[in-house]
């Protein structure tokens, strides 16, 4: 069952909230959603076939986006390698 937007709030440490109307996020459409803060979320990477604890840093949290976004681009600016698959 998919996770209602609001509690995906409860993935983030390290959060530092972000008053309404201060960091705007415009959508593909043109619709302007609100960053509602930023912080960090812990994740599980499989490595040298062995699974390991890691965090995605710096996430921002827009809760009325509807959608989670992942910036491929941002991630192989910090020299990490990544395959997707199917």
């Amino acid at each position: 069952m998919r996770q209602p937007l609001f509690d995906q709030r409860l993935w983030f440490f390290n959060f530092t909230p972000i008053l309404h109307g201060v960091w705007p996020i415009l959508t593909i459409v043109g619709h302007t959603k609100w960053a509602m803060g930023i912080g960090d979320i812990k994740i599980e990477m499989f490595v040298k076939n062995q699974w390991e604890g890691g965090a995605l840093k710096d996430v921002i949290f827009v809760p009325t986006l509807g959608k989670r976004l992942f910036s491929i681009s941002t991630t192989t600016h910090k020299d990490i390698f990544a395959l997707y698959t199917k």
